[in-house]
């Protein structure tokens, strides 16, 4: 179980290593030289469920690093407010010359928006839960990507509050589970 959980927190991280805004490709603020977002990645479907403040922020990380992401919520709302934060994201690291103009459509593209839990996670190779802190809410979801899922994929959370252990009991593959927690905003801070 440990061999299996260690591979994949070592695989997670591979991709975390591939992103845009890693702590190494951080432009500082005095240089305000710019990542390199057309290197060549291994690009991973990406899901992200919970739309709220966090998990626009997720998407962002993984978009800007080149990865396909869904975000999906069942509040229609938030997946169109998460899709105007990611642009609003994009638009303030242009202004801090973090990236080009010219590259906003294409992280942006990267994005989509989906209501359906189902189909929003049939595909992913990583899967992030970001939802409000309800072990009840949070147990029921890993219950249903255990289900809906790929096997091979990764389900995280984003909690802060709950062990892994109390979600890994939820689901056929507990070593497949782990916490990934991101402070705000997540899409320029490492995650822990």
């Amino acid at each position: 179980f440990r061999e299996t959980l260690l591979c994949s927190l070592v695989k997670l991280d591979q991709i975390h290593r591939s992103k845009v805004f890693s702590k190494e490709n951080v432009p500082s603020p005095v240089s305000k030289s710019r990542p390199n977002i057309n290197r060549k990645i291994n690009k991973k479907e990406i899901t992200i469920v919970g739309a709220g403040l966090m998990g626009h922020g997720i998407a962002l990380e993984f978009a800007s690093a080149g990865h396909n992401v869904v975000i999906n919520d069942l509040n229609p709302k938030l997946l169109r407010e998460a899709m105007d934060r990611s642009r609003t994201g994009l638009e303030l690291l242009v202004k801090d010359g973090r990236i080009f103009a010219s590259e906003v459509p294409e992280v942006m593209s990267r994005i989509t928006s989906v209501h359906e839990l189902k189909k929003a996670v049939e595909k992913c190779d990583v899967l992030i839960e970001a939802t409000f802190e309800d072990l009840a809410l949070k147990q029921r979801l890993f219950r249903q990507f255990d289900q809906w899922a790929p096997n091979n994929s990764l389900l995280l959370s984003n909690t802060s509050t709950y062990l892994p252990s109390s979600l890994a009991s939820q689901v056929s593959r507990p070593e497949r589970v782990a916490v990934t927690h991101y402070f705000n905003p997540p899409h320029l801070l490492p995650v822990v």
